[in-house]
């Protein structure tokens, strides 16, 4: 009976020297630890895990090389803007409708066509002439059709690009001539249209622009965006003078397109 006695109390001595040493081991790493993170808040640092530098995982895409038309050379101001928003920012720049594209906004601002303001009241005025024959003529306000083609596609375009591309692109071209049919070169009023239509007489796509204006007059609600893209036009443009005398200026049509050239997008 005392043997197993003392061999209980040896294995006690033995657990609670056990217990003491891991007690004081721990407390003994406990305050190294608090040690370490004192010296490095003394050294100004917040956090005892140091910080890792971040590194951006997004790479720059590398611009490319497109052929594209000397727009802000041959361009008015406003169809350098609409290249941009149009053939650039889409990359519609497949052929053929990227050259019928430069070539009918070339005509445009070449020339100075008009619109007749259907709220203005005609002047009638009476003249006489160097020889005292009196000359009657009629002044009444315009809006230039440049500046409402430029702005009833920029209202349309977040419209016209939700078609598919190649009704998208047609669809540029229909708003074109809609615009021009109403438009006039100084007394000329079919003149417009007719240079136009004649940009436009080769081009592959033609039937499919004449079957969209077909629907647009059939009162398609499709395509209601463009008459209310035009009213908007109409209310923001400016209007100018305009007397059916004036003599009209020499109709700029250019034979031969600029090459196109490299730029980077």
């Amino acid at each position: 009976m005392l043997s197993i006695f003392f061999v209980i109390c040896a294995l006690l001595v033995v657990l609670v020297g056990y217990y003491l040493k891991n007690t004081f081991m721990n407390n003994a790493n406990k305050v190294q630890n608090i040690e370490d993170f004192e010296a490095k808040k003394d050294e100004g640092v917040a956090n005892v895990i140091e910080p890792v530098e971040q590194k951006s995982l997004y790479i720059k895409p590398e611009k490319m090389r497109y052929w594209l038309y000397p727009s802000v050379r041959d361009l008015s101001f406003e169809f350098q803007i609409l290249y941009d928003l149009v053939v650039v920012k889409n990359l519609w720049i497949d052929e053929p409708f990227h050259t019928k594209f430069y070539e009918i906004f070339l005509l445009l601002s070449k020339n100075n066509f008009m619109i007749r303001n259907p709220n203005s009241s005609d002047l009638i005025l009476n003249m006489r002439d160097e020889n005292d024959i009196v000359r009657t003529s009629t002044s009444y306000e315009v809006f230039s059709t440049n500046e409402l083609l430029y702005a009833t596609i920029e209202y349309s375009l977040d419209s016209i690009v939700g078609f598919y591309e190649s009704d998208a692109k047609n669809i540029v071209f229909v708003i074109v001539l809609i615009i021009c049919g109403k438009s006039q070169y100084f007394n000329q009023k079919e003149l417009p249209l007719a240079l136009i239509q004649d940009v436009l007489k080769e081009y592959s796509e033609l039937e499919n622009i004449w079957y969209i204006l077909e629907l647009i007059e059939a009162k398609d609600r499709r395509f209601d965006f463009i008459e209310k893209a035009y009213e908007l036009a109409i209310q923001k443009a400016i209007t100018y003078p305009y007397n059916d005398s004036t003599s009209p200026l020499h109709l700029q049509i250019s034979s031969n397109l600029p090459k196109k050239v490299l730029k980077n997008i």
